[in-house]
């Protein structure tokens, strides 16, 4: 790092703190050097790259004491109440199930599968039982399968959900993006906002 670099940083990380755009930099404070350098290291904003670092954020978070207070799960914290979520999707399964796994659009059996995989893990960190251990994480393997296959789920090619608890950490970053941007909505919606983005 030459002399000048290493003013430079100083001086523009000062005149950040002061208000300065961080666009503004001719330098980069991430990787200490000219900006010009390393702009092919900073990659854009994807949904794959959102969903990772949901997931690296939920991987730290389970390894501190907060995780044991159940504050990594903050993703569930506005979800239906779990009992009446359960009765929900137990009906759809018996009424609607049927018909929608004859149609070619996999979203509405994917949207039911991400609920169901985030019911199971609910229910799993609820009780922490065995057997609700390997409900969860079943319906996690067979929702990560759906979306690699049909190519509906946003990162599920990612070698991340295959390591241990991976399945489960995809599940919630799938229900923090359903409950993010619902199915058949943009982001921004196109009615600015929808009926979805007004509650």
């Amino acid at each position: 790092m030459t002399k000048k670099l290493t003013r430079t940083l100083a001086a523009e990380d000062a005149a950040e703190d002061g208000g300065m755009p961080a666009d503004d930099r001719t330098t980069c404070h991430t990787h200490q050097s000219w900006a010009a350098d390393c702009e092919h290291r900073h990659q854009p904003l994807t949904a794959d790259r959102l969903l990772a670092e949901a997931a690296e954020e939920d991987r730290r978070r389970f390894l501190t004491a907060e995780h044991a207070a159940g504050a990594f799960t903050r993703v569930y914290d506005d979800a239906p109440e779990l009992d009446a979520e359960r009765a929900a999707i137990e009906e759809l399964m018996a009424t609607e199930w049927p018909r929608w796994s004859g149609q070619e659009d996999p979203g509405p059996r994917r949207e039911l599968m991400v609920r169901k995989a985030a019911a199971a893990d609910r229910e799993w960190l609820r009780s922490r039982t065995p057997a609700a251990q390997q409900e969860a994480e079943t319906a996690a393997i067979l929702l990560s399968e759906l979306d690699r296959t049909e190519g509906t789920g946003p990162g599920a090619q990612s070698p991340q959900w295959q390591g241990s608890g991976g399945h489960q950490e995809y599940v919630r970053a799938q229900y923090r993006l359903y409950y993010s941007v619902p199915p058949g909505c943009a982001d921004p919606c196109d009615d600015d906002p929808c009926a979805w983005h007004q509650r």
